[in-house]
């Protein structure tokens, strides 16, 4: 399930260099001058996120297929890319019109600040990225909607990048869109009341993601 994203160990032999300058998944680490957290996250601390099964349901047959994958064979799964990629799976071939999704979790590697999980629509696989612990102070992430989730205590960001609606106020927006993505959302991973990982998708369709499937992206993040 997506709580092993956030808690498994992970083996120095599957690390590679970063390979990309979107920072919109990046770690959510506090920078060294943020030790004072927002109250928004000390309000939230030790509130247990609990999973609305009604909401998933009314959210679409992608989302009830994800969330019996969820609850069934992803857990037997030793590998955390194929988590990942199962669930783009599910979330595809159910009807969701996804792009692009990235997966990010904390690491205690004294090099490695964060591991993340990058699947484009047609990969065989998700891709493995890491980060490194500097990554935290640069403009890319400071000025990203991660940022939002980490030191902000926000629980979700959304933005249209296309049409009348479109707000593209953050760079990593920008390439996006450039890239085709007309909509986009990340979601906070908490464990204890707290962001300790995230996950974003993108789509292409034109008129972007509908609230319903924003809010069974949202139902599923408990599990």
């Amino acid at each position: 399930n997506l709580t092993k994203v956030m808690t498994a160990p992970h083996s120095d032999s599957t690390l590679e260099s970063l390979a990309s300058s979107l920072v919109d998944s990046d770690p959510n680490r506090l920078g060294a001058e943020d030790i004072a957290r927002p109250a928004a996250i000390g309000a939230r601390a030790g509130a247990a996120a609990v999973l609305d099964v009604a909401q998933v349901a009314a959210s679409g047959e992608s989302f009830g297929r994800a969330f019996r994958w969820l609850l069934a064979e992803a857990r037997r799964m030793p590998d955390l890319d194929e988590i990942v990629t199962g669930l783009c799976h599910q979330l595809s071939e159910g009807g969701l019109p996804l792009q692009r999704l990235y997966l990010a979790q904390r690491t205690l590697h004294p090099q490695i600040g964060a591991l993340g999980y990058l699947w484009n629509r047609g990969d065989a696989a998700a891709r493995l990225i890491t980060r490194e612990h500097a990554v935290v102070a640069s403009p890319a992430f400071l000025n990203s909607p991660m940022r939002r989730l980490y030191e902000f205590g926000e629980t979700q960001v959304r933005r249209r990048l296309v049409g009348p609606a479109a707000v593209v106020d953050f760079p990593v927006l920008e390439e996006l869109r450039d890239n085709g993505a007309t909509d986009y959302a990340i979601f906070a991973m908490e464990l204890a009341g707290e962001p300790r990982g995230s996950l974003s998708v993108t789509t292409d369709l034109p008129e972007g993601f509908s609230d319903r499937e924003i809010a069974g992206l949202a139902g599923l993040m408990p599990l």
